[in-house]
């Protein structure tokens, strides 16, 4: 019978309502993510790795257990941009010297509130009806605001701008009523409101979780993320520098969901501090396979005793299942868009299984989607990535081997490329935006940043003469002791980009 096509479910984990199916709860990075004691909270991967189905499944799992609150905060889209585009934000913004302690309170706000609604929220684990008293005055009065502010309907931005109006509303000196505050300053407005979060913060606050354990929860922070941004940088490093009064409390464990390129664009005072509270996503090719079949089990009719050459073909020559692997960066998304694409194509065959055949049709169009997306990934730090991809495959292939490079062959290669992005004229769109390119590579004789740059981003491996080669999803940085033994390889992701985008002068026209 021949094989119909079927999707492999939701390409973003979290969105998918099958996810605990699926989920690899024994990976080493999901234990550490879920122990609470665990201080590694910015959880660090790549487009398409599994950040945000983690988080889901940590939220998932224990959100209706009532020893725990998980509180998820995951802002709208273009929350940053939104935000610092109010015409609250921008008059705060004139306030000198209150700036830095705006960023940091939004947070703690933000926290609080997330967490008494999920508490007291109708989602909650206890009763809806269940009064909210604190001991400390100021802390019952700050809950009484928070639950008029908390409402089911309101939006992470919603609930932002509200407290930015607030703060506005007081620092132009006019109270609640719309009376005139003559006696007290900007600073001192913005002093005692802090000093009251604070205050209901280490007591009020933390009164209410109890001997709860506290997961706090954050995902799509890059949602409308521009580094050039300097009030989006402020902000959102405003999040990490609070940190340090939650992860070392007994009992809570914050979650960060991070794409790696944010953190590379986030201008972090000493960054090196935040390298212990670092949990970098990183799959196993024995991992991968576990997850592809456990899709194809639940998406596909597979029996629970089924493996893969229930679907495909296989001989001792050809694994399709490596191959399809070999030619990811080791992410889940990666190789459930290859596998889709081959199985669409078997269908449109109408083969009875997944052969290579069909696994090699698929692959140009796997490798051009993944281009795209490796491209939007890191548009803002390595503009026009796809059109750099296809200029050095290009340049390669007319004198290399893809495969096999020698250092002195990638450095050549390198000073081709940056040639004829330099001197090329400005009518030819194709290189103005691969400008950067020349400022990794500004000596012929020393390409060790953008041979840096491509290996981190993906687009080349190496090795030591020996062995299989070494790409970043394996070991993030490359090593420095380049030689005369070191061999370099271009991702076999990108070996099948069609590179017709590019036409040199010295090309050999077919028709003449």
């Amino acid at each position: 019978m021949a094989i119909q096509a079927f999707p492999l479910g939701d390409f973003s984990a979290e969105n998918d309502s099958s996810l605990s199916e699926y989920f690899l709860e024994d990976t080493q990075t999901y234990m550490c993510a879920e122990d609470i004691d665990d201080k590694r909270y910015i959880l660090l991967g790549r487009t398409g790795s599994g950040k945000s189905a983690i988080l889901s499944h940590v939220y998932e799992k224990f959100r209706n257990d009532n020893r725990y609150i998980c509180a998820y905060v995951r802002p709208g889209k273009s929350y940053l941009d939104a935000i610092v585009q109010t015409e609250a934000f921008h008059d705060l913004k004139q306030a000198e010297g209150l700036q830095h302690i705006l960023y940091k309170l939004i947070w703690h706000y933000i926290i609080m509130i997330s967490v008494l609604r999920e508490k007291y929220g109708a989602n909650g684990p206890l009763k809806r009806n269940m009064p909210l008293i604190g001991e400390d005055l100021k802390a019952y009065k700050f809950l009484r605001k928070v639950q008029e502010l908390s409402r089911e309907d309101q939006t992470f931005f919603d609930i932002i701008s509200d407290l930015i109006q607030e703060i506005s509303i007081s620092l132009k000196g006019i109270t609640i009523k719309g009376r005139k505050n003559e006696s007290t300053s900007p600073y001192q407005v913005m002093r005692d409101l802090v000093k009251e979060t604070e205050d209901f913060h280490k007591k009020g606050f933390w009164k209410v979780v109890g001997g709860s354990k506290l997961y706090l929860l954050f995902d799509d922070l890059d949602l409308g993320w521009n580094p050039k941004s300097e009030d989006q940088q402020l902000l959102l490093r405003g999040l990490f520098e609070i940190m340090k009064d939650y992860v070392y409390r007994d009992r809570v464990k914050p979650l960060i969901a991070l794409r790696t390129d944010i953190l590379d664009g986030l201008s972090l005072p000493q960054k090196e501090k935040f390298e212990n509270n670092i949990l970098v996503i990183r799959w196993t090719k024995v991992n991968l396979e576990r997850m592809l079949l456990l899709r194809l089990k639940n998406y596909g009719g597979l029996a629970e005793d089924d493996e893969f050459d229930r679907l495909f073909s296989y001989s001792e020559e050809q694994n399709p299942i490596d191959y399809m692997i070999s030619r990811t960066l080791y992410r889940p998304r990666d190789l459930l868009a290859f596998c889709t694409y081959a199985i669409n194509d078997a269908s449109e065959t109408g083969s009875s299984l997944i052969q290579m055949n069909h696994v090699i049709t698929a692959e140009k169009r796997y490798a051009n989607s993944r281009l795209q997306a490796l491209t939007d990934e890191w548009r803002y730090l390595y503009p026009c990535l796809n059109l750099l991809a296809k200029l050095l495959i290009k340049i390669i292939k007319n004198s290399c081997n893809l495969s096999l490079l020698k250092p002195k062959e990638l450095r050549e290669v390198l000073i081709e490329t940056k040639l004829r992005i330099l001197t090329a004229p400005d009518t030819n769109h194709q290189y103005q935006g691969l400008k950067w390119f020349a400022s990794y590579f500004p000596h012929d004789d020393q390409p060790d940043e953008i041979v840096q740059v491509l290996y981190r981003l993906g687009f080349i491996g190496y090795r030591q003469s020996v062995g299989n080669f070494i790409f970043s999803y394996e070991i993030e940085e490359m090593l420095d002791n380049v030689d005369k033994n070191t061999e370099f390889q271009i991702h076999p992701m990108l070996q099948s980009i069609p590179t017709n985008d590019f036409s040199f002068e010295e090309d050999e026209n077919p028709w003449m």
